[in-house]
């Protein structure tokens, strides 16, 4: 039925509708004032034209060619209406305009691994813009599930995608995209994969080849999930952020940043590389660093770790070369696995470590480099507790006596000293 047959069957049923009542009805109203419990015509009318405006993929509206079994070439909305099975030498759907919507409608779109490097879809024209894929699945495709082309279009969005054992990467996009709701596991490359100035929000990723998620420089990954990849769990490029995620028995690094980026609110857990690794110039606070089989957090130059917990991982527990700023964390039990490795150490000059709470580890503090200030930190029960080699500025290192039991409002101080920056041996 065409849109004005469907405009004028309402239209006639809106004319019987005020013409008056042609069947009968309840004899009682109901008690209370009346009041509107439907859409007005308009409204209906409104919402048909949306649904019809939407164009049906298929052999007779999106025609495919020598490459692709349908092809989008004119902006638009597009839907699909069933489940698509790939075939030899073509790509799923390819898309070659801008400004196109393609809603999967929750189906799946089904290639194999001897068909050759094709996608389930693929964005083959450089430079578009504003397209959006959401909804659906992807399985078994020669090269990516979804690809929009790091160099083809840009300002787009992947929603409500879910792609699984992919020759290549599972979703890979071009710059300015948002890619949400996603999940990518079993494929063969990278998860995620993304260029420049990318939003990765509210996916997961798991068993890819290499990387869970990564990419390019300022992007913001968060609420992410990354597990058992084997190489990185989550990588990004130069000033990007990563918040709020979780990096998680992965066979390289848990999470690894560039420089000039942030790293918060982050776990990285059982990993085989590094729990957390920052390159110069980036930010790792209030993270939660365990059980890793390298350190747990590795950082450069210039680099600021501030309140995280690091604790039994089989390297150091928090690692930095020049110029950093180490203040307010939690180690316990790092480094015992390898033996001469600290809770805390500093490799190069230049850097502050202030107000750290080292625990059982198999080196304290250690300072393998002078020119740094080591001030008020707390160590206990490490094989060695303090290892700082000549040339460092420290406060008096105090082994604080055991202090008698206080029951009531006042006690002598039981620290041994009145320096302000003592560091304490407990």
């Amino acid at each position: 039925m065409t849109r004005q047959h469907l405009i004028a069957a309402f239209a006639t049923l809106a004319l019987i509708a005020t013409a008056g009542p042609l069947t009968a009805g309840p004899l009682t109203p109901p008690v209370g004032p009346v009041a509107p419990t439907g859409k007005t015509t308009q409204e209906v009318f409104d919402k048909v034209a949306a649904v019809e405006s939407r164009i049906a993929i298929n052999a007779t509206n999106t025609p495919g060619d020598a490459d692709s079994l349908f092809k989008i070439t004119v902006p638009g909305s597009y839907y699909l209406t069933g489940n698509v099975t790939g075939v030899v030498g073509k790509h799923g759907i390819e898309i070659t305009a801008g400004n196109v919507t393609l809603d999967l409608g929750g189906f799946t779109l089904t290639g194999f691994t001897a068909m050759g490097n094709f996608d389930g879809v693929s964005v083959t024209t450089p430079a578009l813009g504003s397209i959006t894929v959401l909804n659906g699945s992807f399985r078994n495709w020669g090269d990516d599930g979804v690809d929009l082309g790091t160099w083809n279009a840009v300002n787009c969005r992947i929603e409500g995608v879910h792609v699984v054992n992919s020759v290549g990467n599972g979703v890979v996009t071009g710059f300015g995209t948002i890619v949400s709701n996603c999940s990518a596991s079993f494929n063969d490359v990278s998860g995620i994969s993304t260029a420049d100035n990318c939003v990765v929000l509210n996916c997961i990723t798991f068993y890819n080849s290499i990387n869970g998620i990564v990419t390019g420089p300022g992007s913001a990954v968060s609420y992410c999930s990354a597990y058992a990849n084997t190489v990185s769990g989550i990588a990004t490029s130069l000033g990007s952020t990563v918040v709020n995620c979780s990096a998680y028995n992965n066979s390289g690094g848990g999470i690894s940043v560039s420089g000039g980026c942030a790293v918060s609110n982050c776990t990285a857990y059982s990993n085989t590389g590094d729990g957390i690794t920052a390159l110069d110039g980036s930010t790792v606070t209030s993270c939660t660093v365990n059980n890793n089989e390298a350190r747990g957090i590795g950082a450069a130059n210039g680099c600021q770790i501030t309140r995280c917990t690091t604790r039994n991982n089989a390297l150091d527990g928090i690692s930095v070369n020049f110029s950093s700023t180490v203040t307010g964390n939690t180690c316990n039990g790092d480094g015992t696995a390898a033996g001469n490795q600290g809770g805390i150490r500093v490799l190069g000059q230049a850097n502050r470590i202030e107000g750290n709470n080292v625990t059982y580890a198999d080196r304290g503090l250690l300072v393998d480099s002078g020119g740094n200030v080591i001030i008020r930190n707390t160590v206990k029960g490490c094989t060695l507790n303090w290892s700082i080699v000549a040339g460092n500025a420290y406060g008096a290192i105090v082994a604080t006596p055991a202090g008698a039991a206080v029951s009531g409002n006042t006690a002598a101080a039981a620290l041994g000293t009145t320096d302000p920056d003592a560091n304490f041996t407990y």
